[in-house]
């Protein structure tokens, strides 16, 4: 009767608020949480006291090794707001546009200089959006105030702008303890104007995470510490020396360019034969995650 009173009354809302910011979560109330779950009796108990926490009583093995998956885990740039948010952005205003109106955001977009963007955004904006990677959206994301703005409505202007900046504190390359409560509600601003606006966009998690970007960066800096651009770029730079050599995992045939002879010597030690090292190590070197992740496992083994 304990547990499910402490449901009752503690976990009033049971349907969380995507445009507020709850009560969050810390190694140390986890810790204690957890606690208070497996000292239940009872499964009815134990049950209850789960759905009030919104945990279950399973063993990590990450707090074995000193990981705090609630420090480690910081809102990532390149997938929340250029994949997300832009990507969200553009699905929103693009299908408003007449054809006429789209002729010259084209225009626009190739008379816009470049010169002094991070990333220049390659392909037509109007029709290829969907299949736009990271370094696309990010140069939409710089010019899309002075390229989009006078094709859009007051109230999807008023996102764009907030969303620009977002954008701008996301990739700022510094941050000053006196700007925290400022960024704060910047963010805050753009989530209330897409609730107002946009809210079949609200319950996507990724909106509701801008709230939190301001403390992430108090917590480990400015987000390109902690991006996937740099790790997720590094994968060209893999396929690039791959690109040569290419494993086909049923003929296992072996690839490469003439005009390249330092990888010529290169690739002469490897085998053509269909071998289970061969197999092994080409699935190794295609998904560079992979060695990353076994070795995480044998280091928790070790402790």
């Amino acid at each position: 009767m304990e547990a499910k009173h402490l449901l009752e009354t503690e976990r009033v809302d049971k349907h969380s608020n995507p445009d507020i910011v709850g009560d969050e979560r810390t190694l140390e109330k986890f810790l204690t949480q957890m606690a208070s779950i497996r000292s239940q009796q009872t499964a009815e108990k134990t049950y209850q006291m789960q759905t009030l926490y919104g945990l279950k009583a399973v063993d990590n093995p990450m707090l074995s090794i000193g990981f705090n998956p609630f420090m480690g885990t910081p809102l990532e740039v390149l997938h929340t707001i250029l994949l997300g948010l832009a990507k969200y952005m553009l699905k929103q205003f693009m299908p408003q546009m007449t054809n006429r109106m789209k002729e010259e955001v084209l225009a626009r977009v190739n008379a816009f200089p470049h010169s002094g963007l991070h990333s220049k955004m390659f392909g037509n904006v109007c029709r290829y959006y969907n299949s736009f990677v990271g370094r696309d959206l990010k140069g939409w994301s710089q010019m899309s105030v002075c390229i989009s703005s006078p094709y859009l409505s007051s109230d999807d202007r008023k996102v764009l702008l907030s969303f620009s900046k977002v954008f701008r504190i996301a990739y700022c390359n510094y941050f000053s303890p006196h700007l925290y409560h400022e960024w704060k509600s910047i963010c805050e601003n753009f989530v209330i104007n897409v609730k107002h606006t946009m809210p079949e966009l609200l319950n996507k998690p990724k909106v509701h995470l801008i709230l939190h970007l301001v403390d992430c960066m108090v917590n480990l800096g400015p987000c390109s510490a902690f991006s996937a651009e740099r790790c997720e770029s590094f994968n060209a730079t893999v396929w690039w020396w791959l690109k040569d050599i290419v494993f086909i995992s049923y003929g296992a045939t072996l690839c490469y360019d003439e005009r390249t002879p330092w990888r010529q010597e290169h690739v002469s030690a490897w085998s053509t034969e269909e071998t289970p090292c061969n197999m092994l190590f080409s699935i190794l070197l295609a998904f560079p995650v992979l060695p990353l992740r076994i070795c995480i496992v044998m280091i928790a083994q070790l402790q």
